[in-house]
């Protein structure tokens, strides 16, 4: 702090009362001092820092305001709309930190924040945790502001309803590293129930973002400057903004200076992935239901000529496939989170009751001509290679169509994607192949007709009524297909799947979901609180070092605070406890930067993105 580095004489009485009345409106303050050097520009190359940021001379505070950006406070409350969970992690005062963080709703306005402080050892006192209350949210941060702190020394202490778990923890750089070096096992509970980490250096920064990932959440990090990078690199998601060395080290760059590109790149990101989904699902389809049409006409010696082939590879799968990927993001992010396993349980139901129903529905076509009165049964001539026959005709007439609902089944919309009506690529090529195998099956050409091969031609050919019945079929095959999708999709046979896994596998939760329980059966107890009276034993300047994170040794713990080498049994359970790292998704951060007037946005955020 910079009145450490002054004289005493030059720093005004109102110090104290200035600089906490602007660091609690949520204002960037920067103390400015100097001292003249009467020495050569060679000797001032070869100087300490030491000796010269001594005895300044104070000069007065620079008062920068971060005004929130319009579109920040929107942008938050999408995402906890969504159930995603921001984080904020800012090198600026923790009060200013607080401030913002209220005034953009990452902390509400019935939430209640609790401040925990690390002291370091120094002997004969051990390293210690304090977890302090804040006090009322829609005030300023009362009990850690030195003017109103005395007046509250016998006033009634404020309580705390920490047994509904409606709290938030707020925590500085130095308390971060007092806590890594002697309370390692609180790491885990401080990420999941931390929300704003202040003070904070670029590396405290990437250690933030491993203790998320370490607690099984998937962290995205959003930040604006060289001391970002760090964080950036290390989530799994990095968003720069902007296009200086942030963008080296972020695999994302947005152009726009705000936060407004998280769920923009959330929603583009689940639209991509259930895209690319829905594309491995129709391509596993459409193999499968042209080799089992190759093994049903293989039982009479058959096969699909080339002709056939070609007219399902080019003219149907191609594309469709090319089309299938047009369809855009849905507008709005869902508290759903997307399946991210590509052979997940889902995934393989999916796709083996689709080839379950093209099996039937082609083994039935197979079947249901052979009792027909014009039918002719094949016989394969071993010198020729022709496959026309009536079986050939109707396993191909209803594989055809096969493939068109596999696409239109497999293209999932809500809430992940815009519906298939809206992406006018593929529906006009479904309603172009459509039409077209429609006129193939009724009434084709006659050159066409025989390049594809279709029914006997020298002998009777089927009636009309006949081929109605092969599109009812067909039609048939589309409504089980489509409602089969559904109810395998839904979130009833998600929810199952996951009970049935729970079951089999009692440790599938993640660990910040065992957190969680493990804090909900401790409401009431943890954490433990440092109640108003506690104060007491705090001198004025001891206040002013809080806020400016300078360690306060206090004689006594006031009510419980944790002390390295006196951990309780619980916690010596928890520092027995493995993190995992799987699952989880997401984050973003806040630019801008120093000068009048930036956004407060500079304030770096996380988001855990897959919390459900």
């Amino acid at each position: 702090m910079v009145q450490s580095l002054c004289r005493p004489e030059t720093i005004p009485a109102s110090f104290h009362d200035c600089l906490m009345l602007y660091t609690r409106q949520g204002y960037r303050v920067i103390g400015l001092a100097y001292k003249p050097l009467r020495i050569s520009y060679l000797k001032a190359q070869k100087i300490g820092r030491e000796s010269v940021e001594r005895e300044l001379i104070f000069l007065g505070l620079l008062v920068m305001e971060n005004r929130l950006k319009p579109q920040t406070t929107r942008v938050i409350h999408e995402l906890l709309n969504a159930n995603i969970r921001p984080v904020m992690v800012t090198g600026d005062n923790i009060l200013t930190a607080l401030s913002v963080a209220r005034d953009c709703d990452i902390i509400g306005d019935q939430d209640s924040v609790i401040l925990v402080q690390g002291t370091p050892a120094e002997p004969p006192f051990k390293a210690q945790v304090d977890f302090h209350y804040a006090g009322d949210l829609r005030k300023k941060v009362r009990e850690v502001v030195p003017e109103h702190a005395f007046s509250m020394l016998n006033a009634r202490d404020p309580e705390i309803d920490i047994r509904e778990g409606n709290y938030h923890l707020a925590m500085t750089g130095r308390s971060w590293e007092i806590v890594r070096a002697n309370f390692p096992h609180l790491i885990p509970k401080l990420v999941v129930k931390g929300t704003v980490f202040a003070r904070f250096s670029p590396d405290q920064k990437a250690q933030l973002v491993e203790a998320l990932q370490q607690v099984g959440y998937t962290v995205g990090m959003c930040g604006d400057g060289a001391n970002d990078c760090g964080a950036l690199k290390a989530a799994h998601a990095g968003i720069s903004l902007s296009e200086a060395e942030a963008s080296v080290a972020s695999p994302f760059t947005s152009k726009e200076q705000n936060i407004s590109c998280v769920p923009t790149l959330i929603r583009e990101g689940r639209c991509a992935l259930i895209t690319s989904f829905g594309i491995f699902k129709f391509m596993a389809g459409y193999s499968t239901a042209q080799f089992m049409s190759c093994l049903i006409l293989y039982y009479i010696g058959c096969n699909l000529i080339d002709v056939q082939f070609l007219y399902v590879d080019l003219f149907i799968i191609t594309t469709l496939s090319i089309t299938f990927g047009y369809t855009r993001a849905f507008p709005r992010m869902a508290k759903e989170v997307p399946s991210m396993r590509l052979m997940s349980a889902v995934t393989i139901t999916s796709i083996s009751c689709q080839i379950l129903l093209n099996a039937i529905f082609q083994s039935m076509a197979f079947l249901y001509v052979h009792t027909q009165p014009w039918f002719y049964p094949f016989h394969r001539d071993v010198m020729s290679e022709n496959y026309s026959s009536y079986e050939n005709t109707m396993v191909f007439l209803v594989s055809m169509y096969q493939y068109i609902t596999m696409a239109v089944v497999f293209s999932k919309s809500t809430p992940y994607r815009r519906t298939i009506f809206s992406n006018y690529f593929i529906l006009v090529n479904i309603l172009v192949t459509l039409a077209v195998n429609i006129y193939v099956t009724l009434d084709p050409f006659p050159w066409l007709k025989n390049a594809l091969h279709l029914w006997d031609t020298p002998r009777d050919n089927p009636s009309v009524r006949f081929k109605f019945l092969v599109l009812g079929a067909v039609l048939m095959n589309f409504l089980l297909s489509y409602i089969a999708e559904e109810l395998i999709e839904g979130p009833w046979f998600r929810m199952l799947v996951r009970r049935i896994r729970r079951a089999v596998a009692a440790n599938s939760e993640k660990e910040y979901e065992r957190i969680k329980d493990e804090l909900q059966q401790e409401k009431g107890s943890w954490p433990p609180i440092t109640r108003t009276s506690s104060y007491q034993d705090m001198t004025h300047q001891d206040l002013l070092k809080f806020v400016n994170e300078a360690p306060i040794r206090r004689t006594h713990s006031a009510s419980g605070p944790l002390v390295a080498g006196d951990v309780t049994s619980d916690d010596e359970e928890d520092d027995d406890e493995a993190f995992g790292a799987s699952g989880g998704a997401g984050a973003s951060d806040g630019g801008g930067g120093g000068g009048a007037g930036p956004s407060s946005e500079r304030r770096h955020m996380l988001a855990s993105l897959s919390e459900k």
